[in-house]
Order: structure tokens, then sequence, then C-alpha cells
């Protein structure tokens, strides 16, 4: 339901979560608070706090069910992770973008 807000509330609704819990930043770790606060800025992903009182990262995802007349499904059956093989069979999807 967040993910429909206007942008600028999306990134309300993450500011406050974060001041809810007044989230620091672990030193050393720079690179990954900038991009989590780049993807919030952005409206790719918005921060909420759940029932248990934790931050949540929230991104809408796409997945497609593409089903061929035979009734054959394409599907993805794993992938490569640094050379090892990882199996995991899964509906091909995406990350939806902002104003998609």
């Amino acid at each position: 339901l967040v993910l429909a807000l206007p942008l600028d509330m999306q990134f309300q609704v993450s500011l406050q979560a974060l001041r809810a819990l007044r989230i620091t930043w672990v030193r050393g770790k720079d690179t990954i608070r900038k991009k989590l606060a780049d993807d919030i800025s952005k409206g790719k992903s918005v921060i909420v706090v759940d029932k248990f009182h934790e931050a949540q990262r929230v991104v809408a995802i796409v997945a497609l069910r593409i089903v061929l007349e035979d009734g054959r499904i394409l599907a993805q059956l794993g992938r490569l992770d640094d050379g090892v093989l990882q199996a995991n069979c899964t509906l091909p999807g995406v990350k939806q973008q902002p104003g998609e």
C-alpha cells in the first residue's frame, strides 16, 4: 500500500520510520547507507516499521507467468553466483520502477 503513495510521501514514511527506530549507521558501511538513501530518494524502496518494531525495506516486484500454447511455462531454474550454480526455480521478474 505504501508503494502506491506519491514519491514525496514514500520518502516521508521512510524518514519517519528511521527516526522512530533511531537507526544508527555502522561505521564502515557507508556504501550500504548511501545505496539505501539513494534507493529511497529515487522511489525504488521504502522503509517501514513492522508490528515487531523492526525496519523493513519494501520494494515492488513484478513476476511474469508466460505460458506457451502447449502448456509449457517459462521459468528460471537457477543462477550462477561467483561461479557456483544455485538451483532456484522461479518465474522471471524484475523490480518495478517508480511510476510504472
